[in-house]
């Protein structure tokens, strides 16, 4: 082959793969911009070393993180930086589902003791979407014996995996078990003037992009952000239906999903998380503390609460070492992080409650916290120390509100 022939046999080539990358555009663009969106804020996290630099870059990007931390015994004297804005809740809303569900138990509404088929609870699941949080759970049953010889498994155990696997599968069965008109009511109930009704998980997915769905991502979320929040929730919960009663739609989407995965980028899944259910770093603490002191609904309430809550006393060498009592719940989509938490730590004399919510965050901050939980470790830092944290408040004294 001559020269000429080579240059004529690459540029065939060539247009061809540029012909085969415009024709499935659709399904390789977001691999180009998940790249690039985890390349953003690469120089921030070779900073990221340590618990302390967390502290030192929530101080230089304030906007993106709200905090409420304080003591019980001296309220006052508490820790506050945005707390009472608005920020995704990610899987740290499912506390509310945990809260219907316990007020559900003690008024004898439901049976912790109630029995659920296994399949029902699958049918709720929407690959791609957890994690893998989903076959941890099941795998738990599996381990622990919890399955029946009708496969069927207990309502505690489904709340379980929906707290301790942050199952969505498991949440959004409990939604529908706990019945959607009361899930709605507890905002209220609890006396929780910032916080959104909370909605199944799958159709918010779904909303976000399916088979049907042939717009631009950001086209949708245009629309969807031009709704009311009952509007956008009508919306989730229509997919929701399609998803659970519609055979057809959900083969082709269980296809598409296979061959696509979720089919948009993480830098779109970051801008879509603001329609996700949001609350307040203020009333999420609040709701912590009203835990701790045996006050949310009632003691009976708050003990069960306290009990699905307290999963890492159990499990984590670091939590039975450092706190006496502990309970939290976190929360992760793409560019958010969110946690809260009751504990008391060794030797303290009264509770601590901590919320920090993380909005924003670049998709290499993100990806690096996500994997090594730096952030966590500040948190627990935060509660145990005493020292750290007026050390810390004092840093954002200028910041606070």
């Amino acid at each position: 082959m001559n020269f000429n022939h080579l240059l004529m046999a690459i540029l065939f080539s060539t247009l061809a793969i540029v012909g085969l990358i415009g024709q499935n555009w659709q399904h390789i663009s977001p691999v180009f911009e998940n790249v690039a969106w985890l390349y953003e804020g690469a120089d921030q996290v070779h900073q990221l070393k340590t618990p302390e630099s967390m502290m030192d870059y929530i101080l230089e990007n304030p906007e993106k993180v709200s905090i409420a931390a304080y003591r019980l015994d001296r309220p006052e004297h508490g820790l506050f930086l945005n707390a009472d804005q608005k920020r995704p809740l990610a899987s740290t809303m499912k506390i509310l589902v945990l809260a219907e569900y316990a007020r559900q138990v003690s008024l004898g509404m439901v049976a912790s003791e109630e029995r659920a088929r296994l399949e029902d609870v699958e049918l709720f699941y929407l690959p791609w979407t957890d994690g893998g949080a989903h076959a941890l759970a099941v795998r738990d049953f599996k381990e622990k014996g919890y399955i029946d010889s009708q496969n069927t498994v207990l309502l505690e155990h489904i709340v379980f995996a929906m707290i301790r696997y942050s199952d969505n599968a498991a949440t959004d069965f409990m939604l529908t078990r706990l019945g959607k008109e009361h899930i709605e009511a507890l905002p209220a109930l609890l006396g929780l003037s910032q916080q959104d009704a909370v909605m199944p998980l799958a159709g918010m997915f779904l909303s976000w992009n399916n088979h049907r769905l042939k717009n631009p991502p950001l086209e949708r979320l245009k629309h969807y952000q031009s709704m009311t929040q009952v509007q956008y929730a009508d919306e989730v919960n229509f997919w929701t239906n399609e998803w659970i009663n519609n055979e057809a739609f959900r083969a082709a989407e269980l296809d598409r999903l296979k061959q696509q995965g979720l089919g948009i980028s993480s830098k779109h899944q970051q801008a879509f998380s603001s329609l996700a259910p949001k609350g307040t770093a203020r009333e999420y603490a609040d709701i912590m503390a009203r835990i701790y002191s045996g006050e949310l609904i009632s003691a009976e309430v708050s003990e069960i609460m306290a009990e699905f809550l307290g999963w890492p006393m159990a499990i984590s060498s670091t939590v039975q070492e450092n706190f006496d009592v502990f309970g939290t719940k976190g929360g992760n989509l793409a560019g958010v992080l969110t946690a809260t938490y009751f504990a008391r730590s060794k030797g303290a004399s009264d509770g601590t409650v901590l919320s920090v919510f993380y909005e924003n965050l670049e998709g290499a901050v993100w990806f690096d916290l996500a994997r090594n939980v730096l952030h966590q470790q500040l948190e627990l830092n935060l509660m145990q120390d005493a020292t750290l944290f007026e050390l810390f408040k004092e840093k954002l004294f200028p910041l606070g509100d």
